[in-house]
């Protein structure tokens, strides 16, 4: 089985450089520019004097989830659209490896390829509040972190499991798309 995890981040190199790649962009769009800092003005009533703090415009957080959430939603189609294919599905099962093995090694390789860019715009992003002059306390990236890498781990796990329900890839993403859809509607009733 790690034969078959090496072969698969063997294979999927190029994808997850690129993905990385595009991300950073985006996040070097969106964290160096002018924007990123903001003076925020307050009203300190016990000295009845206004002050200035420095903030970032856009929390880096959410930047960090919503990329863990698109990179937790296109991984799982591409790793398991395999399934889909008659001459795909019979050149897998013709490996030496049990159905239960193969599918393992692809849900792990494809968990790794959604850790590798969404840790590395995590670093990009802890490094870029703590070279700036921020309001944030640093400590809580730590849990942020680790909570991050569990709800990862549920998306993934979920969107694989509901793509992976379907007979072609369009039923595959029907799936998901209504399952994202009954979650959203779920989480606005409450």
């Amino acid at each position: 089985m790690l034969k078959m995890i090496k072969f698969n981040l063997k294979n999927r190199t190029l994808l997850i450089l690129i993905t990385t790649v595009v991300f950073l962009a985006i996040g070097f769009a969106l964290y160096l520019g002018d924007d990123f800092l903001r003076y925020y003005h307050f009203y300190n009533k016990i000295t009845d004097q206004p002050f200035q703090a420095i903030g970032p415009d856009d929390s880096p957080i959410v930047f960090i989830t919503v990329v863990s959430c698109i990179l937790c939603t296109i991984i799982p189609i591409i790793e398991f659209s395999f399934k889909m294919s008659k001459i795909s599905i019979d050149q897998m099962y013709s490996l030496p490896i049990k159905r239960e093995k193969l599918y393992m090694a692809k849900f792990i390789s494809g968990f790794i390829e959604v850790l590798i860019p969404v840790c590395v715009v995590f670093i990009f992003c802890l490094l870029n509040v703590l070279l700036s002059n921020h309001m944030y306390d640093a400590i809580y990236f730590l849990p942020y972190f680790g909570c991050l890498i569990l709800f990862s781990f549920f998306i993934y796990s979920t969107i694989t499991f509901f793509f992976t329900r379907g007979n072609t890839v369009i039923d595959g993403i029907i799936n998901v798309v209504l399952i994202i859809f009954v979650v959203e509607l779920f989480s606005s009733t409450i």
